[in-house]
């Protein structure tokens, strides 16, 4: 992935379109990111980390909404040829009665969410349900990243069980991140895009047959996404959803939700035998 900065800075309301105008070609993306999540949990500094490659330990509540613009190149699963997403990522106040009132402005059109806690703050993390739950009412099946952020301050053991609890019961990948530091930021940015990517490209699809393959002679054993995606014989971008609905189903096991030394995530999925039972 390329990042360019040109079109980096403050983006427009109707600058956001929803993927569909990529599902009868790729020949570029325009998509629209939320960020959610409490006041003071850094949200703000995590996407001016990302677009502008600036942080500012001053806290301004946002007043509102802002929208920022961020342009950079992806590869589709498969490709060799870079495409141009435009990113139009979205940052409101952290409150949770603003937010209902204008739940509908703020994430209709989103195609990928980013729900941020501070990871130093324990209480921060469970009002996320309650934000993951709005988002996913009203938007389905999206690609979701929880983000525990300020890593930098240190960790506090509660609100990182937590926000690995909260991962795991809403199959999200969970970072750790430091807007101050830079940390994660891009990674966690840039992948929720590739994963956009792959659902608005109407990527090859993953083979019922080999899907049942894999599950009948993985019984019992640990799975990355990764290594199940080698398995399919797609990208993992394009494996993603079908394991999500997998676990959904009772097929697969998302056995274990953890984060690595590094801050990135593991996800660990071993398969139930359900496709066996009579």
């Amino acid at each position: 992935m390329r990042d360019e900065n040109r079109l980096s800075g403050l983006g427009s309301a109707d600058s956001h379109q929803s993927t569909d105008n990529l599902k009868s070609g790729l020949s570029g993306l325009k998509t629209k990111i939320c960020l959610i999540g409490e006041r003071q949990v850094g949200k703000s500094a995590l996407v001016q980390r990302y677009v502008l490659d600036q942080f500012s330990d001053e806290y301004f509540a946002t007043l509102g909404m802002k929208v920022y613009k961020k342009l950079i190149y992806v590869f589709p699963p498969r490709s060799d040829k870079a495409i141009p997403v435009t990113m139009t990522i979205w940052d409101i106040m952290g409150d949770g009665e603003y937010g209902e009132a204008m739940k509908d402005i703020y994430l209709h059109g989103a195609a990928g969410v980013i729900a941020v806690a501070d990871v130093t703050n324990s209480e921060t993390v469970p009002p996320l349900i309650r934000w993951v739950n709005l988002a996913t009412a009203l938007l389905g099946n999206v690609p979701m990243q929880i983000v525990l952020n300020k890593w930098d301050a240190g960790e506090d053991e509660t609100a990182r069980h937590i926000g690995l609890s909260v991962a795991k019961s809403y199959i999200a990948p969970c970072y750790l991140t430091s807007a101050y530091r830079g940390d994660n930021v891009e990674r966690a940015f840039g992948e929720i895009a590739h994963r956009i990517l792959a659902q608005a490209a109407k990527a090859k699809p993953v083979s019922e047959e080999r899907v049942m393959e894999v599950l009948i002679g993985s019984i019992g054993q640990s799975r990355t996404l990764d290594e199940l995606s080698t398995e399919f014989g797609v990208s993992a971008p394009q494996a993603e959803p079908r394991v999500r609905d997998l676990v959904r189903n009772g097929q697969l096991k998302l056995e274990n939700v953890d984060i690595a030394k590094d801050g990135s995530p593991v996800m660990t999925y071993v398969a139930t035998g359900k496709l066996l039972e009579k």
